[in-house]
């Protein structure tokens, strides 16, 4: 059988999946003309689409040597020494594809996520925008894009990206749930409870989904609205702590003080270590005017992201006075007054709400 015919048969194997027999066809076509460069390309591409990449970049460094202009056979050994984690390597290969042919939307797109793996962020950022110039219909290039983006804290462009991803493909979900977490980081939060009720409607039986809509809508004021996409997130999956933690917060919004306990309360039966749920039934207690659970309770806030232990020039109070910070909310100062005028009744009379001075 002829060369001709080798490669003729071994590309459309490939062509339908049939690696081993591309590969065996290919490797025979080339023993016969071991100088045909466009054969040598094809065999490298058959070896790494198998996951022969040490052999694929030896096809495609003989095909550079004999063909130097081959813009395919750098860019394809780019990708083989990339997915050898040589990505180092690889910058080369892409560069040398690229200048043989500027405007290879592919070169750059790969070009790009090798920069991203040597965490040169800047430079891939801007070969990923040139991919999607090239090629403003590939969704990939975006997806990637929108991500370097706001790893880079280029929030704005990012959201740009991911919109345009969703117009491309508006039923992909997780571009749309992206969306939406980006336009609540930039505080445009009925653009995001609309990104974030558009990944919901694409995904019913997605818990994740509902539980990030009713956070979006609790910044948008729909606390109704809320409270029924976190019930929709437990009914989808009873034990999902954090959507219980916020179906807990919205109640309490909502004045249902009640019913947000018992939504803390489960919360914590699913995690007993659960810092914020205790937190928030703390707050909840302090509320009500319950201050023998709330203050001990309301110690885990220190447990969550959201609060930071604070120094302070003199030493923690043993109980007969409470120093006051200047940083302090007139509700925090009402529960503590409350709760020091409880323990007064019972007996602690030095247990008084104390402020010798303002602590900054």
């Amino acid at each position: 059988m002829t060369s001709a015919s080798l490669r003729q048969q071994g590309w459309e194997a490939f062509r339908r999946g049939q690696l081993s027999q591309a590969e065996d066809c290919l490797r025979r076509a080339a023993r016969q003309a071991p100088n045909d460069a466009v054969l040598q390309h094809n065999l490298g591409v058959v070896l790494a689409n198998g996951g022969h990449l040490a052999d694929a970049i030896a096809c495609f460094e003989k095909v550079v040597r004999l063909r130097p202009d081959y813009a395919a056979a750098h860019h394809h050994r780019g990708n083989a020494l990339r997915d050898l984690g040589r990505a180092a390597e690889a910058i080369p290969c892409y560069e040398e594809a690229l200048r043989l042919q500027p405007r290879n939307a592919a070169a750059c797109y790969d070009l790009g996520l090798a920069l991203l793996l040597l965490q040169r962020t800047g430079a891939a950022i801007a070969h990923l925008y040139q991919a999607a110039r090239l090629r403003p219909d590939h969704a990939d290039t975006l997806n990637r894009l929108a991500q370097a983006l706001a790893e880079a804290n280029r929030l704005a462009e990012a959201a740009d990206s991911y919109r345009q991803l969703t117009v491309l493909q508006p039923q992909r979900a997780e571009a749309h749930h992206n969306l939406g977490v980006l336009l609540a980081r930039l505080s445009r939060h009925v653009e995001s409870a609309a990104a974030h009720r558009q990944a919901a409607r694409l995904r019913p039986n997605d818990a994740e989904a509902h539980n990030n809509l009713g956070i979006a809508l609790v910044e948008t004021c729909e606390l109704e609205e809320s409270v029924a996409a976190f019930r929709a997130a437990i009914a989808l999956n009873p034990d999902y702590a954090e959507a219980h933690n916020n179906l807990g917060i919205t109640l309490v919004k909502l004045n249902d003080v009640d019913d947000a306990l018992a939504g803390f309360a489960e919360a914590l039966r699913l995690r007993p270590d659960y810092p914020k749920a205790r937190t928030n039934r703390a707050m909840a207690w302090l509320q009500m005017g319950d201050y023998e659970r709330g203050w001990p309770e309301y110690e885990w806030r220190w447990q969550t992201e959201d609060f930071t232990l604070r120094s302070f020039p003199q030493p923690p109070s043993k109980g007969w006075a409470i120093p006051f910070s200047s940083s302090a909310t007139p509700r925090s100062c009402k529960h503590a007054a409350g709760w020091c005028w409880s323990r007064r009744r019972r007996g602690c009379c030095r247990c008084w709400p104390a402020a010798p001075a303002l602590i900054g």
